[in-house]
């Protein structure tokens, strides 16, 4: 049995129609108890601001969102017992705005940007009792994928060798934090590339990235990820389309 909401975190990892002599992955995302990836790291900024004791009971969670961080930081702030107040831009979905709500979150909704928003943070986050979890350059938010995203996958893979991870880039924290961890301590070669996406803007282009391992095997019984070398950056529009894709030889 699990001991509270925040341990069901994690995702499987399911094979989708792929071609002869390779298997093709999706990692599920949905599965997580707030819906999305950024339960992860939203779990792992609030610990990380616990053990530095500058987040404490009766303290507020605050921070900038247009969605899912801000719901699996709404879940984490309820399951912990913290107010939590998040700054979202207008007309963003309303499907999530209710979900947030229902978590308990106060939310705040501005005429602006992501970036106007997060102006509005550092204001809040200066008075007393507001804690800004700062998602965009917080090392908590990467350091949840290299301790728990990467190794996941990999234990999830079993015995194949892993050819490409692909994910899609918010923040950056999946990419980074899973490809810091796949390119260390193995012979592993990874390489690191990016393409953008006009139709879907986002902070400034909304951008896309795949990180590609050959061959990356599974970390060692302590869970430690493995990593290698790092290669030129290079990416194809059809990579940068696919999001969230592992692809591993049988």
């Amino acid at each position: 049995m699990k001991g509270n909401i925040l341990e069901t975190i994690g995702s499987p990892l399911v094979e989708v129609s792929s071609p002869a002599g390779t298997t093709i992955a999706a990692k599920v995302e949905s599965f997580n108890p707030g819906g999305s990836a950024k339960d992860r790291p939203a779990r792992a900024m609030v610990e990380a601001a616990e053990a530095e004791r500058a987040l404490e009971p009766g303290d507020t969670i605050v921070e900038a969102t247009s969605g899912n961080t801000g719901i699996g930081l709404a879940m984490v702030g309820a399951a912990k017992g913290y107010d939590v107040r998040l700054v979202m831009p207008e007309g963003r979905s309303a499907e999530r705005q209710q979900i947030m709500r229902a978590y308990g979150a106060d939310l705040e909704l501005i005429d602006g940007t992501i970036s106007d928003a997060r102006d509005r943070v550092r204001d809040l986050a200066s008075q007393s009792d507001y804690v800004g979890m700062k998602q965009f350059e917080n090392p908590a938010n990467p350091d949840s994928h290299y301790r728990a995203t990467g190794p996941e996958i990999l234990d999830q893979i079993g015995d194949r060798t892993v050819d490409a991870l692909v994910a899609g880039i918010g923040t950056g924290g999946t990419i980074s934090g899973v490809g810091r961890g796949w390119g260390r301590g193995s012979s592993a070669r990874i390489s690191t590339g990016s393409c953008s996406t006009a139709s879907r803007p986002s902070h400034s282009r909304r951008r896309r990235r795949s990180v590609a391992a050959s061959p990356a095997r599974r970390g060692s019984s302590s869970g430690s990820p493995p990593a290698g070398r790092t290669s030129p950056p290079s990416a194809s529009p059809a990579a940068c389309a696919t999001t969230a894709m592992a692809r591993s030889r049988s």
